[in-house]
């Protein structure tokens, strides 16, 4: 392994982590909308659309630099210069390592999410009352569909670590 594929690596982890990392803060962008929209006139609303939306761009712009433009990073930050070995004596492939920080990341999403989920599930259960009027019923769909993801990054993590290294390629 290279000094420049090590870096790689580093760097499509953290995308991955950034992407893990950005699930959490979905409902936050989107319960102001829901939920606050009777304290704020039209044009608070559209500043915080607008705001919201800069913040997602700027988000997505980031995660397709480190998981698809790596090599950019590289050579603009100088990543692999002055290293003293030209390589390291590591045999894993970068689809091998991908699939580890992918199974590693979902496990602790799903770890995360599953606890939350089952205390807003018997929460909802305990008031008796329909979905729509349950106070929290983001939450416990959120924290379903968190679950639900990791859950299946978790079991395709071959497929994502493909993907994700073969988009890199086609970029």
């Amino acid at each position: 392994m290279t000094p420049h594929s090590f870096w790689t690596l580093v760097l499509k982890i953290i995308g991955i982590w950034m992407i893990v990392n950005g699930l959490f803060f979905l409902p936050q962008f989107v319960g102001p909308f829901l939920y606050g929209h009777s304290g704020y006139d039209f044009e608070d609303l559209k500043l915080l659309l607008a705001v919201n939306l800069l913040i997602v761009v700027i988000f997505i712009a980031v995660i397709r630099l480190f998981l698809f433009k790596t090599d950019s990073l590289i050579r603009y930050f100088r990543l692999d210069h002055n290293f003293q070995e030209t390589t390291f004596s590591l045999t894993l492939s970068e689809v091998t390592v991908l699939r580890i920080a992918l199974i590693v990341m979902s496990g602790m999403a799903l770890l995360d999410s599953i606890p939350d989920f089952c205390r807003n599930l018997f929460e909802f259960t305990q008031q008796k009352i329909l979905f729509k009027d349950y106070p929290n019923a983001h939450w416990l769909v959120f924290q379903f569909i968190k679950s639900g993801l990791a859950l299946w990054v978790l079991s395709n993590s071959r497929r994502v670590a493909g993907w994700v290294t073969q988009k890199a390629r086609e970029d």
